[in-house]
């Protein structure tokens, strides 16, 4: 009997969730729509139930079903009570895993690359190392898993164990450089953000990875500290953001941007405001410090957010405090889509696109992104193969001493541990040397010829004519 009363059931909630009493037409003709599917989805309920040769598993055709509904909106989907608990941890910076940043997994590879190891973490502590490529956990091949469902493996309860077989070296295809480690995991507290004081240049230099509830905090504390002495400039590098919580994005907008200023509002179907976001605090930066914020085609979101924000009130001359902020990369990812989350029954939630961000000078960020002053592309370290050839030429010339302590070089370099080694990366980075560059050049301007940078209109002109920078350097045929 209660089989019986299914359809009349997902009936009812078809017309109950029509709760605007003054539904368009548009609505009307969707709510007709559904109760048509439902019929026919719950008459195929009914006949596999009382005909089908094997009953299916219940949780797990519903969710793909609902999910397959959901493929409709790009960002939207349901997410299962264990999607729902990982999403929670990862915004609160938090959770219980192994301790190590992955790469992407092609869908073909045998493997997966660690990019980095969380410092004293659990893999770091059984000598799991960068660039190690993960082959199988718990023995099973990563051939068929895609990167979040190798994630999904690696996180658990705290105290629960995890054997990953990983490969190492040159050796990729070889038995030998095959290592197994069982390791313990533990909660791991993300560092989604860094800072750096380059001593030589007088530069602070900020990495967000990504907008959390422990971000906006560190990120006033970081600031905080550059306030405590005279400084020439401030980097700030949002490369690879994917966004997050966009509450932080907002607070960080006001340690930069002057209270009560709009950051962002957002707009729905009907193109009606729906909620609109301003800075609720006295701003940290009182001076006026050059700050130069790097991006690239994967800062997303609430990161395209924050650097759109600060860029439009530097424009604005009531705003001298900003007048020596810029941005510099590449054009960014144009994610500007709002997701809510709706906690739903069974434990899980749906991820849903309801509204569209709109800046504070009336752009969207959906689809166009945030473009920056001066386009600078990353510059990479040389190939391996160029490497082994400039190693080859380099030795030739070198003698026996020299090449005793080139080797000894080279063992001391693979000890160092990865806060050492990201010292050294930002110390090589193109995109960061460009940012110290035009840091320095204003520092120098503002003692010698401030009237070139009295205004944001004249210090852009002053850079374009006398820093190579990007696509700022005209050419003319002689």
């Amino acid at each position: 009997m209660k089989s019986s009363n299914l359809f009349f059931l997902l009936v009812f909630l078809s017309i109950s969730l029509n709760l605007n009493p003054n539904s368009s037409e548009k609505i009307q003709k969707f709510d007709d729509e559904v109760f048509k599917w439902l019929r026919t989805f719950a008459e195929v309920i009914e006949a596999t139930k009382r005909n089908a040769y094997e009953l299916p598993p219940v949780d797990q055709m519903m969710t793909k079903a609902i999910d397959a509904f959901m493929q409709y909106d790009r960002h939207g989907t349901l997410l299962n009570p264990t999607d729902f608990k990982n999403l929670s941890d990862m915004t609160s910076g938090e959770f219980c895993g192994i301790g190590i940043m992955l790469g992407i997994k092609n869908q073909n590879d045998d493997h997966i690359v660690i990019l980095d190891v969380v410092q004293d973490g659990p893999a770091s502590k059984v000598g799991v190392k960068p660039a190690d490529k993960i082959v199988t956990i718990n023995n099973k091949p990563l051939k068929k898993m895609n990167s979040d469902e190798i994630v999904k493996q690696l996180k658990g309860p705290k105290g629960t164990q995890v054997t990953i077989d990983v490969l190492r070296g040159e050796s990729s295809e070889q038995n030998s450089g095959r290592q197994t480690f069982k390791i313990t995991r533990d909660v791991i507290k993300e560092e989604n953000s860094l800072c750096y004081y380059l001593k030589d240049l007088d530069i602070y230099y900020i990495h967000l990875a990504l907008f959390t509830q422990q971000a906006s905090h560190q990120i006033e504390q970081l600031l905080q500290k550059t306030q405590n002495k005279k400084i020439k400039g401030i980097i700030f590098d949002l490369r690879n953001n994917s966004g997050g919580l966009l509450h932080s994005a907002i607070d960080i907008s006001g340690y930069i941007l002057p209270k009560d200023s709009l950051v962002v509002y957002t707009k729905n179907r009907d193109n009606k405001i729906v909620e609109s976001y301003k800075t609720t605090r006295d701003p940290i930066l009182t001076q006026k410090i050059p700050m130069i914020f790097i991006v690239n085609e994967m800062t997303a979101s609430a990161a395209e957010i924050l650097v759109g924000t600060v860029k439009f009130y530097s424009q604005n001359e009531k705003n001298k405090n900003l007048s020596n902020v810029f941005v510099i990369g590449a054009q960014t990812c144009g994610k500007g889509s709002v997701q809510e989350i709706m906690p739903v029954s069974n434990e899980c939630a749906l991820k849903l696109t309801i509204c569209h961000y709109f800046l504070a000078d009336n752009n969207c960020v959906q689809g166009t992104g945030i473009k920056p002053d001066f386009i600078v592309e990353q510059k990479y370290p040389p190939t391996k193969d160029i490497k082994w050839m400039q190693d080859i030429i380099k030795n030739e010339m070198k003698s026996e001493a020299e090449k005793e302590r080139a080797e000894k070089e080279k063992k001391e370099d693979e000890q160092k541990d990865f806060k050492t080694k990201r010292r050294d990366l930002i110390s090589a980075d193109y995109q960061i040397q460009t940012a110290a560059n035009m840091i320095s050049m204003l520092d120098l301007l503002n003692k010698c010829d401030s009237d070139k940078v009295a205004t944001r209109e004249k210090t852009l002109k002053t850079l374009k004519k006398n820093l190579a920078i990007g696509d700022t350097t005209e050419v003319e045929q002689v």
